[in-house]
C-alpha cells in the first residue's frame, strides 16, 4: 500500500506551450510577461526589434478585422482549429497513463493568467513535467520556473532546450532533472523513479544517467532500428473532454533530419544523430484510426520533413487513396521533393491541404551558403506546382544569413514576384544555438562572423562581413512590408490563427485587405519608426560595449551598419 506522501507524488502536472504564444486573452498579462522576459534577459534589444515587427503586424490585423461585414473580417473571425492541445501534452499523457501515473495538463498561458488555479495544481501535484518545445531561451524559461517551483516539488525539464543547453540548465536552482531525447524511453524510467519515492533512477537500456551537481541528466539513447513503428502511439482520446470535437490533431512521424542546413538546429534536438521514421503503413493505420474513431478532419504533421524518403511518401499517399481515408493534412516539405507536378498531384489527391516549405532565399548564392542542397529553380517549380494543384503554400524566409546584402534581398523579392507563395514568414537570422554548422570556426572565418554568447535571449547580437543583426531585422521588416504593399503574398503573422480556413479563392480579397491595412497604418508605422531608432541606439551602444569588453565586435564602424 502506498504511503500518503507517495500518493501525492504519484500524480504529475504536465506543462506545455510558449511563454508568449500569440493566443493571450489578457493584454496586461502579455505586457507583464514581456517585462519579466526583459528582466531575466541579456542582449535583449535585438529581440525587442523583432517583436516590434510582430506588433506592427498585429495592429494591421486589428484594422482588417474592423471592416464590418466583409469577407476578410468573416475569415479573420473564423474559429481557429489550431487551438488544440500540444502534441507533447498528449504524448506525455499517454505515456504516464500507460505507466500508471495520474496527471493533469496546463498551458503556460493558464499558469500566468489563472494564479489561483496554479496554486491549487501545484498543491495537488508535487512532480512537474515542463516541456521546452516552445520555450526559446532561458529568459523565457526562468519566469516559468519561478512560478512552478513550490517548496520541495520536483521539476523535470524535457524538450529542445534540455537537449541544446544541458550544462546551462543544470545550473538553474529550480531544476531537478533534465530528460533528454526520446520521451517514449524516458517517461517509463521516470515513472519508476516516482513510484520508488525518488530513491531509484535508472537510465533506459540504450541511454545513460549523468549527475551535474544536484541535477540528474537522463539521456534516452537512440532506438535500435531506423524505423519508429514501435514507439507508443499518442492517444488523443485522453484530451477529448478538454476540446470536445476532434476536428484537428497534431502528428509526428519522423525524428531528426537527413539534411544539414547550416543554420538549422533540428537534427540535434534528440539524443540521436540518425534520421528515423515511421513506415507508410504505420502512419496510414494511425490516421485511419484517428479519422474513424475520433472523427478527425485535419492532421497537422509536425515533422521537420514529411516528404522523405520519397518511396515512403508515395506509398503513404497511395494507401490513403486506396483506403479512401478522408482527411486533410498539413506537412513540411523540401522544395526539391515537390519539383515534379505528379508528386504534388498525388499528395493533393491523398488529402494534402497545406504545405510549408523552407524557401529561405531567392538568391542562389545564399542557398549555397546555407547548404540548402536545393536550387532557386527547384524552389520555383515547387511553388508553381502547388499553385497549379491548388495546394496552399506557406514559406519561410531567413533574412541576414552570412553573405546577405540588400541585393540578395531584392532578388528574394523578385523571385517571389514571379513565383508567389500563398503565405510567407520572414525571420531574422539567429545565432542562438551553439553547435549549428554556421557557427563553426571555419564559417566564422569565412564570413567574418562574430557573435554574442548568452543563453538568456533568443536573439543574441551578431555581425558578419556584409550585415549586422540590427540591419537584418530592419531588412526583414522592409521585405515584409514590401511583399504586403505590392500584393505579392500574404503575411502569415497576420493570418496564422485562421490559415486552416483558407482556400485559393480568398487570396485576392486578402491581398487587397492586407494592402489597405498597410496603407492605413502610416501613423502607426511612423511611430514605430521612432521606437526602432531608440532601440537601435541602445542596441548599438550595447554592441560597442561588448566590443570593448570581449572584442567579438571590434574593428567595425557600427554607425554605418546597425541602422538604416
Amino acid at each position: 500500500m502506498m504511503s500518503e506522501e507517495h500518493q501525492i507524488y504519484a500524480s504529475v502536472l504536465v506543462v506545455t506551450g510558449g511563454f508568449i504564444s500569440g493566443k493571450e486573452l489578457r493584454f496586461w498579462s502579455l505586457i507583464k510577461r514581456q517585462m519579466l522576459q526583459f528582466f531575466f534577459g541579456k542582449q535583449a534589444w535585438l529581440d525587442i526589434k523583432i517583436k516590434l515587427n510582430f506588433f506592427e503586424s498585429m495592429i494591421m490585423r486589428r484594422r482588417m478585422r474592423a471592416q464590418p461585414k466583409s469577407l476578410v473580417a468573416e475569415f479573420l473571425s473564423s474559429k481557429s482549429l489550431f487551438n488544440v492541445p500540444e502534441l507533447t501534452e498528449v504524448v506525455l499523457g499517454t505515456l504516464l497513463t500507460k505507466a500508471g501515473i495520474g496527471f493533469d495538463a496546463v498551458s503556460i498561458d493558464q499558469l500566468f493568467d489563472e494564479p489561483r488555479a496554479r496554486k491549487e495544481l501545484l498543491r495537488k501535484h508535487r512532480v512537474v513535467f515542463l516541456s521546452t518545445t516552445f520555450l526559446r531561451d532561458i529568459s523565457e524559461l526562468a519566469p516559468v520556473l519561478r512560478i512552478l517551483k513550490d517548496g520541495d516539488n520536483k521539476l523535470i525539464l524535457g524538450g529542445p532546450l534540455a537537449a541544446l543547453m544541458p550544462t546551462e540548465l543544470a545550473r538553474l536552482s529550480e531544476v531537478n532533472m533534465l530528460a533528454i531525447g526520446y520521451g517514449e524511453y524516458l517517461v517509463p524510467k521516470i515513472a519508476e523513479w516516482i513510484k520508488s519515492e525518488f530513491k531509484i533512477l535508472n537510465a533506459p537500456e540504450r541511454g545513460r544517467l549523468v549527475k551535474s551537481g544536484a541535477v540528474d541528466l537522463l539521456y534516452s539513447g537512440a532506438p535500435a532500428s531506423r524505423h519508429l513503428d514501435d514507439l507508443v502511439t499518442p492517444d488523443w482520446s485522453i484530451v477529448r473532454t478538454k476540446i470536445g470535437s476532434m476536428k484537428l490533431i497534431h502528428y509526428e512521424s519522423v525524428r531528426g533530419c537527413p539534411y544539414r542546413c547550416e543554420f538549422c538546429n533540428y537534427p540535434y534536438l534528440f539524443d540521436d544523430t540518425a534520421f528515423r521514421y515511421k513506415t507508410a503503413e504505420k502512419v496510414a493505420d494511425d490516421w485511419e484510426r484517428y479519422v474513424s474513431e475520433l472523427g478527425v478532419s485535419y492532421i497537422n504533421c509536425l515533422d521537420s520533413l514529411f516528404t522523405a524518403p520519397r518511396h515512403r511518401l508515395e506509398k503513404f499517399c497511395n494507401i490513403l487513396i486506396q483506403r479512401r481515408i478522408n482527411v486533410r493534412w498539413i506537412c513540411y516539405a523540401r522544395a526539391g521533393d515537390l519539383k515534379h507536378q505528379e508528386t504534388v498531384a498525388l499528395m493533393q489527391e491523398a488529402g494534402l491541404w497545406q504545405v510549408q516549405i523552407g524557401i529561405e532565399s531567392g538568391d542562389s548564392g545564399q542557398l549555397i551558403n546555407m547548404n540548402k542542397r536545393c536550387s532557386v529553380e527547384e524552389n520555383a517549380m515547387a511553388l508553381d506546382n502547388c499553385r497549379k494543384q491548388k495546394v496552399t503554400s506557406i514559406i519561410s524566409l531567413v533574412v541576414g544569413y552570412p553573405g546577405e546584402t540588400s541585393s540578395t534581398i531584392d532578388r528574394t523579392f523578385e523571385f517571389l514576384q514571379k513565383h508567389p507563395a500563398d503565405f510567407f514568414f520572414a525571420a531574422t537570422f539567429s545565432t542562438r544555438v551553439a553547435g549549428v554548422p554556421v557557427l563553426s570556426s571555419a564559417n566564422r572565418t569565412k564570413y567574418g562572423l562574430r557573435t554574442g554568447v548568452t543563453p538568456y535571449t533568443v536573439a543574441p547580437y551578431w555581425l558578419h562581413d556584409t550585415m549586422s543583426c540590427g540591419l537584418a531585422a530592419d531588412h526583414a521588416r522592409r521585405l515584409t512590408r514590401r511583399l504586403m504593399n505590392e500584393k505579392v503574398s500574404l503575411n502569415a503573422t497576420l493570418f496564422y490563427q485562421n490559415m486552416l480556413a483558407y482556400d485559393v479563392g480568398l487570396k485576392q480579397p486578402l491581398l487587397e485587405a492586407q494592402h489597405c491595412a498597410y496603407k492605413n497604418s502610416s501613423l502607426v508605422t511612423s511611430a514605430l519608426d521612432g521606437v526602432h531608432k531608440l532601440v537601435d541606439h541602445r542596441l548599438q551602444s550595447q554592441m560597442q560595449k561588448m566590443a570593448v569588453l570581449k572584442s567579438e565586435f571590434s574593428d567595425l564602424d557600427f554607425s554605418s551598419v546597425v541602422t538604416l
